[in-house]
């Protein structure tokens, strides 16, 4: 039984809200559920349409042992500096890491973002 305004679960035998004061139904309208997302082991660190971005941050993850997925048809060639070919107009790059490392990815992209380049130096 749910409450159709809070979306409050209840036990059989329950027939009002609580908090809302109103009948419960049966379940849930299917395009209301809340569907809940598994967690797959695996979390999107980055998404980008921009290959240059992928270089510190897979030289950051290697330096600190967290593993990592980059899932791209050209981006590999791209780090080692051998682009075969001209990248398309929709390319785009996702890099994943295990759940239990994000945080601490995220912390490394936050480095990363934060640290001066050459240009940006004072100088």
């Amino acid at each position: 039984m749910y409450c159709p305004q809070c979306k409050s679960e209840y036990r059989e035998g329950f027939t009002t809200c609580a908090e809302c004061q109103i009948p419960l139904i049966e379940g849930l309208p299917p395009d209301e559920e809340e569907i809940e997302e598994e967690d797959s082991g695996v979390k999107i660190l980055l998404e980008t349409t921009h290959p240059t971005s992928l270089d510190p941050l897979i030289i950051q993850l290697e330096e600190r042992g967290i593993p990592y997925i980059v899932q791209s048809g050209t981006a590999l060639s791209m780090l080692e500096g051998r682009m075969v070919a001209p990248l398309p107009e929709d390319w785009r790059a996702v890099v994943l890491v295990p759940s239990e490392n994000f945080a601490t990815a995220q912390s490394i992209m936050a480095e990363i973002k934060t640290e001066p380049t050459e240009e940006n130096e004072p100088g």
